[in-house]
């Protein structure tokens, strides 16, 4: 059968059938995405498009690029900066239900595949974010699936397309590059076996054209992403190997019987042989990134293409049974929708604050409701991430409105964190100051040194932790919104050149920029 469908064109019944899954996902996101506001994460990425680069200090350039494309204005919806995001993750079930096709599964596969990519809870919590995670996936997959083509019908443009998604994936983010090297040994093993002529590597020469700006801006900044990953190392907390590996299995929720089937097949089905690259590079990658201190959305990318293999083993073991157990196989991800509300913000605030208050009396298990700080709250982090930016913002210029003119006209404004950088640089009027930070990719047109004069500065840290810096420091208000990931960021006013203060900006950017830039 995988022969079969190696050069067959896909039935009409085929692509209804995908497109049926493809419109399941964009609506289920469409009807959440106007919910709350504007994640941090999608803030700080809309901050980056006001300035667009071949290159920032913490992240590739892809999603700032994406982010430019919609007008400017602090009164853009949620619901439209995530209509791209949304639209590349259902092109991403899309893909994989045509994987499935072309790895020999039928209308079964292609629905098992659909539904455990629809139906999984990681997919579904990153989906539709403005951010690199919600791009990941459709890049590693459609690079996996070229080269997958590549290897079935030695077509030099199947190369072509292949190298470009994985360079616009790495543009988006560099870890991208890990699983196209993991990829390329097996694959090109595979290729000799199968294959004569052909050539491999001219075609990957598109790709590299499209990495050059990149790399020549990394060259020149003395590759600042490397200094950055130090940087974030030493705020991670290690989670450990097996914790990492436990993740992986619990993060797809019933879809763990679909990938887990694929992985096998990968790696020891004699049909599956041709493709056994994409099992191992799966693994290799799955190793380096639990000895290496991965984060749970780290494998999002490499998934696909192992649940199109598990579509495909599942529906030669379901047709051998009887169509009892195939249902009951569909009624497993189903599960998932008890679940939905801590996934998508489908619900309005207060009726989401009272499913968890719910769902909490049920388990002793609080992490999902646990921040940063390490307490638990009424909401995950990552809804409180959208809440409260805007107030916060038209906080800070009140207080900097209620200054005396002779203060306002030397004031520098500096912040501390990337979330309320990019909430200020969103949401200010006008007549707010520019924002100065010291330590992310806004740093690159932030002042390098502080000039002299009063500065209004806007951190989460302590009065004590801000007096430590300043002695002369006068806090001038909190936020307070118990809800929000923001709750109880001050509010300063450092009178006076303070030369502690000045010292600490130019040591927090050196940790960036490697040098007193």
């Amino acid at each position: 059968m995988i022969a079969e469908n190696k050069y067959t064109a896909l039935p009409a019944s085929y692509r209804l059938l995908i497109l049926g899954f493809v419109l399941c996902k964009i609506i289920l996101h469409f009807a959440a995405n106007a919910n709350y506001g504007l994640h941090a994460d999608e803030l700080y990425y809309i901050a980056l498009g006001k300035n667009l680069q071949p290159g920032y200090l913490d992240n590739g350039p892809f999603t700032p690029w994406i982010a430019a494309l919609y007008p400017a204005g602090r009164d853009i919806s949620a619901f439209v900066y995530r209509l791209l995001p949304t639209l590349f993750s259902a092109a991403t079930v899309g893909l994989s239900g045509l994987a499935a096709f072309r790895l020999g599964g039928g209308r079964l596969a292609v629905a098992i595949t659909c539904t455990a990519l629809l139906c999984s809870p990681a997919y579904l919590a990153t989906g539709y974010f403005l951010q690199p995670v919600a791009f990941e996936p459709f890049f590693w997959t459609a690079g996996a699936f070229f080269l997958l083509r590549y290897v079935q019908t030695a077509q030099p443009a199947q190369a072509v397309w292949a190298s470009l998604a994985f360079a616009l994936g790495i543009l988006n983010k560099y870890s991208t590059l890990l699983y196209f090297l993991a990829l390329l040994p097996g694959l090109l093993i595979s290729f000799r076996r199968t294959q004569q002529g052909s050539p491999f590597w001219p075609a990957v020469l598109p790709g590299l054209l499209l990495l050059l700006p990149n790399l020549f801006w990394q060259i020149q900044h003395d590759f600042p992403f490397v200094r950055y990953l130090s940087v974030l190392k030493a705020n991670t907390p290690e989670t450990g190997a097996w914790n990492f590996l436990l993740e992986q299995v619990l993060a797809h929720g019933s879809g763990l019987a679909v990938w887990s089937a694929g992985l096998v097949a990968l790696l020891f089905l004699p049909h599956f042989r041709p493709y056994r690259f994409l099992g191992s590079a799966m693994l290799a990658i799955l190793v380096f990134f639990m000895y290496s201190g991965g984060k749970i959305y780290y494998m999002l990318g490499a998934m696909p293409l192992l649940l199109a293999a598990g579509g495909v083993c599942w529906e030669k073991l379901l047709g051998r049974l009887a169509a009892f157990w195939t249902y009951n196989l569909f009624a497993l991800h189903l599960l998932v929708l008890a679940a939905l509300p801590a996934l998508v913000p489908i619900l309005p605030l207060q009726a989401m604050l009272n499913y968890f208050n719910t769902t909490a009396s049920y388990t002793a298990n609080t992490a999902l409701l646990e921040w940063p700080d390490g307490r638990k709250h009424q909401l995950p982090a990552f809804y409180a991430d959208m809440l409260g930016w805007e107030t916060l913002t038209m906080q800070a210029d009140s207080a900097y409105r209620a200054l005396d003119p002779a203060t306002k006209s030397r004031l520098t404004v500096v912040t501390d964190g990337y979330a309320v950088t990019a909430a200020l640089i969103h949401y200010k009027p006008a007549s707010f100051p520019a924002v100065h930070a010291c330590d992310n990719s806004v740093l690159e047109w932030s002042f390098p040194r502080l000039p002299d004069g009063p500065i209004l500065f806007i951190t989460d840290k302590s009065t004590a932790g801000v007096s430590a810096l300043a002695p002369q420091a006068v806090l001038l208000c909190t936020f307070r919104q118990p809800t929000a990931i923001g709750n109880g960021t001050n509010t300063f006013l450092l009178p006076s050149p303070q030369p502690g203060f000045s010292a600490w900006y130019r040591a927090e950017r050196e940790k960036f920029t490697g040098s007193g830039r």
